[in-house]
């Protein structure tokens, strides 16, 4: 899935910058991904202190306007991340609601350390609290289209068939290395069940 995003992602006119963990892993994710792509290792202790830390290193790197993605939804294109820069023109947050009730993409025009703090990540509630939150505030949003991100083996089944069933019809292509690692569990899975 990471491969995919920045096959994608590295085609925009946006500087792209990848956030990883652990911080010990360095080596290892530059000769996984490449020497030039700038990495910074996460900070912080849950996700909500991670994605502070992020928007901090932009806002200390004198970035404007910020969108940060998770690494867990390969079906993301370029022209979501343009939206989501161009809608961050008149918004102070963009938000990309996953079907769970979380986010897969949060965008912001300054740090806004408060729309993190305290939340409880992974609970059907984060992106209504975190709306709750941007209000409080007196921040504006702008919502994009809602997505699924890929937190379970139930979820790669059905993202394997939406991706099969796209290449299936003759319709573009998404998330190719996705779909071959897909290809090879789900054999992998199914043979491990013949044999029980």
């Amino acid at each position: 899935m990471v491969e995919d995003l920045l096959a994608t992602m590295g085609r925009g006119p946006w500087d792209l910058t990848l956030f990883y963990s652990p911080a010990t892993k360095e080596w290892d994710i530059r000769h996984w991904l490449g020497a030039e792509l700038p990495l910074v290792p996460q900070s912080g202790s849950d996700l909500g202190e991670r994605l502070d830390s992020a928007f901090a290193w932009a806002e200390e790197n004198a970035y404007e306007r910020t969108v940060v993605i998770g690494s867990d939804i390969p079906e993301l294109q370029a022209e979501h991340i343009s939206d989501a820069f161009e809608r961050l023109k008149t918004a102070d947050v963009v938000l990309g609601p996953a079907r769970d009730g979380g986010y897969y993409l949060i965008g912001l025009r300054q740090r806004s350390p408060e729309l993190f703090a305290d939340l409880e990540w992974g609970t059907p509630r984060v992106l209504e609290e975190t709306l709750e939150r941007v209000g409080r505030v007196g921040l504006t949003c702008s919502l994009l289209g809602e997505r699924t991100d890929i937190d379970s083996w139930d979820d790669a089944v059905l993202l394997h068939a939406r991706l099969a069933g796209r290449a299936a019809s003759g319709l573009t292509v998404v998330a190719p290395r996705t779909i071959a690692e897909l290809d090879r569990l789900m054999g992998s899975h199914q043979q491990g069940g013949n044999d029980d």
